[in-house]
């Protein structure tokens, strides 16, 4: 493959905006695969914003609003009175309308407004970590994503647990009321036929787009509604949940492993039902099996970027993106992890091990990870290139995190431009990567009934002609006229489907309330790279995508705006 040659002071705002930029200086388009990874998320972004505005919250809000009417006619009780606390934080959420009566209700959906610190719940008995209430990503865009944004997440972090423990704070009195509200929410929704399909429709649909919960579900509870006795129920949800599959592989909450009783794992304390679920993805998976507790003391002499102190011992509280194509068995990142001890840790071989099976055991092809398997068996003539597929990967996973922010599961670690005339442009080339596009298409084709009609139809359109000419290209043969004017404009076709151009953005993805930081993968501006064809002297440009990786303050989990000064000023 012909070398491309980086210029380090050459940057631009975004992938869209790079390739715009050619055609006004009327320069060829090199499409990098990195182009079309970052154009299909962009699109596949704003389809799922456009979703949460049009149909999401709006079901929200209904399915909320109905339930609180079911428990305003409910006889009080002490479980009725509870959700009755829950349903009221999740309305003045959904509605931006905070009560005004000074109480429990208030105090909690101050707390969560001000998403600031790890406290006891005035409504629940549980810790919650407020932080993660913080509104970021795409959802800062509008007031209205922004409270669906804490709604959902709210919901979404509520655990209505099945199991006591002291790891938890969850004594047997307070998992009985827990599991008694859980079940007279799930008896509301499956007696209003209205508000049972509204529920169904967005559980699946979300499902579709991020992947199955990592809870027990509706139907687990209804199953077990004519048992008589609460503890008898939650014993036999603990026992379906290890049984099914329903117990959390990611520990999405605040859990202290030093206080498990005997017999009881972190996923037993952490078993139960939430409102709206959270899901569970591959690399969530794998990164809890990469930290503590499963992964403990450090062996070496270095400093890990993943080891941090925990009851004073040097562990492994942070895991690392460049883990993720390491389980896959790409060598330059095993030996780049090696490089600076990531590995060194006691019981860091099985872990790993036990990660790699679970992202093997994964075959969801809406999910980022049949495209990064694709993307790391592009043979790389040389350790540059195989460093860029490694970034390029890795942004790629760091886009597709921004996207699912409220709906995957966190893993915690217990504790108007100018108008001048573009000049024709005849020659192009798309680096061919044709596992890459395949790869997409099915993604795509796994995520269309969830997407928009037209949303769909117009990305197959791209991913098609790419497969087509990455063909052409890798047997060596001529493009047509026609093909090298679409990937000339292809930007600009992205750019139609998505509505908007893409930034550098950040996500949080891991969190270690040890040390009260959370680990930020962040997309920064892209890099701009020149390109030559043999036998050619027309100079061809493409982008490629950049990445980053940091610890930060919990209380200030970053929003991409923040993100974009910082890496602005470093530009």
């Amino acid at each position: 493959m012909p070398k491309e040659t980086v210029e380090e002071s050459r940057r631009a705002s975004g992938i869209i905006a790079a390739y715009a930029a050619n055609r006004d200086q009327g320069i060829g388009n090199y499409v990098t695969h990195d182009s079309i990874l970052l154009g299909q998320e962009l699109c596949l972004e704003e389809g799922t914003a456009q979703a949460e505005e049009s149909l999401f919250a709006p079901q929200v809000e209904a399915i909320i609003q109905a339930l609180l009417a079911a428990a305003g006619k409910a006889a009080d009780s002490p479980v009725t009175l509870a959700n009755r606390q829950f349903l009221h934080v999740l309305s003045a959420l959904s509605t931006g309308k905070a009560p005004t009566d000074a109480g429990p209700v208030k105090d909690e959906v101050d707390k969560i407004l001000a998403g600031q610190g790890m406290s006891a719940s005035g409504i629940l008995p549980e810790t919650i970590d407020y932080t993660q209430f913080h509104v970021r990503g795409y959802y800062t865009r509008s007031p209205e994503l922004s409270r669906y944004f804490q709604t959902v997440r709210y919901a979404g972090t509520v655990l209505f647990a099945v199991k006591e423990s002291a790891a938890t704070g969850i004594d047997a009195k307070q998992a009985d009321l827990l599991t008694e509200q859980a079940m007279q929410l799930a008896g509301w929704i499956a007696a209003a036929p209205k508000t049972k399909l509204a529920y169904d429709d967005y559980v699946h649909k979300t499902g579709l787009l991020f992947g199955v919960p990592d809870d027990l579900i509706l139907s687990d509870l209804s199953s077990v509604r004519a048992m008589k006795g609460t503890a008898a129920q939650r014993a036999a949800l603990l026992t379906a949940a290890r049984k099914m599959g329903r117990q959390p592989q990611v520990l999405s909450g605040l859990i202290d492993i030093g206080k498990l009783e005997n017999g009881v794992t972190a996923s037993d304390a952490l078993t139960g039902w939430r409102l709206f679920p959270q899901r569970r993805s591959p690399d969530g998976a794998a990164f809890q099996q990469l930290i503590f507790a499963n992964v403990r003391e450090y062996q070496g002499s270095k400093e890990p970027r993943s080891m941090d102190i925990i009851n004073g011992q040097k562990v492994k509280a942070f895991p690392l993106a460049l883990e993720l194509p390491a389980l896959l068995g790409n060598t330059a990142a095993l030996t780049a992890l090696d490089a600076s001890d990531e590995r060194n840790f006691q019981g860091y071989p099985a872990a790993f091990a036990k990660a790699q099976k679970l992202m093997a055991a994964s075959s969801e092809s809406s999910s980022w990870l049949p495209v990064m398997r694709q993307l790391l068996t592009v043979k790389a003539a040389n350790p540059e290139d195989s460093q860029q597929l490694l970034t390029t990967g890795m942004a790629y996973w760091t886009r597709n995190r921004h996207r699912s922010l409220l709906y995957a599961k966190q893993s915690y670690t217990p504790v108007a431009k100018g108008m001048a005339l573009p000049m024709p442009r005849k020659v192009a080339y798309l680096e061919p990567s044709t596992g890459v596009y395949k790869a997409l298409l099915g993604q795509v084709q796994a995520l269309s009934p969830a997407l928009k009609p037209e949303t769909a139809k117009a990305l197959r359109a791209i991913l098609e002609k790419c497969i087509v000419i990455s063909t052409k290209e890798t047997s060596n043969a001529a493009l047509a006229p026609e093909e090298m004017a679409f990937l000339n404009d292809i930007d600009a076709q992205f750019l139609k489907i998505a509505g908007r151009e893409d930034a550098p953005v950040v996500v949080d993805v891991h969190t270690n309330p040890s040390s009260q930081q959370v680990l930020e993968e962040a997309v920064g501006y892209v890099q701009i790279v020149d390109f030559k064809l043999p036998k050619s002297e027309t100079p061809l440009r493409g982008a490629r995508l950049t990445h980053a990786e940091f610890r930060q303050p919990m209380n200030d989990r970053m929003t991409d705006e923040e993100w974009q000064i910082r890496a602005r000023a470093a530009k």
